[in-house]
């Protein structure tokens, strides 16, 4: 029933095996070079690709150890800067005080010089006031109490002296 089949190897596969390793041998003899060139650059532009890589992250950690230490340098001197405009802004209150307090000792000194002035000027105008009732009321009265024959002796008298003068 069955037949017993026999795989031809001496005819048919030793030859076929034999063919194919020649044929590999000849493949990898012709591209053994290119194949090795190409994996040799694929090498070396991995290689040059990692030296880029650890380059770029050497640079990149610098940067960011740069950006840390000048955030660092802000904070502090944020802080800092706010101090500073803590004391100017204490100074120029003192400043503002003290100006304002000499502005004031200032003014004072005007009101009371003004007030002296006025004080003055009004006495003077008092006085004047005074003098010119004074002479009105004298002048009155002795043009009351005096009578004509005694008014032109005191005017020849009173002119008599003035060219005595002259």
């Amino acid at each position: 029933m069955h037949e017993h089949i026999e795989i031809p190897w001496s005819e048919l596969v030793i030859p076929q095996i034999v063919n194919f390793g020649l044929f590999l041998a000849l493949i990898i003899f012709v591209l053994r070079k290119p194949l090795a060139a190409h994996f040799n650059q694929k090498a070396e532009q991995f290689s040059a690709q990692r030296k880029q890589a650890e380059a770029a992250k050497a640079e990149a950690e610098k940067k960011h150890a740069l950006a840390q230490s000048q955030l660092k340098e802000l904070e502090t001197g944020h802080l800092r800067a706010i101090e500073e405009a803590k004391k100017e802004a204490a100074q120029l209150k003192n400043k503002m005080i003290i100006d304002a307090s000499d502005a004031a000792s200032r003014i004072g000194e005007d009101t009371a010089a003004m007030v002296h002035f006025e004080y003055q000027r009004a006495m003077l105008n008092l006085k004047t006031q005074v003098i010119g009732s004074s002479v009105q009321e004298a002048e009155s009265t002795l043009r009351k109490k005096i009578d004509a024959g005694a008014k032109t002796r005191l005017n020849n008298e009173f002119n008599k002296k003035l060219e005595a003068v002259r």
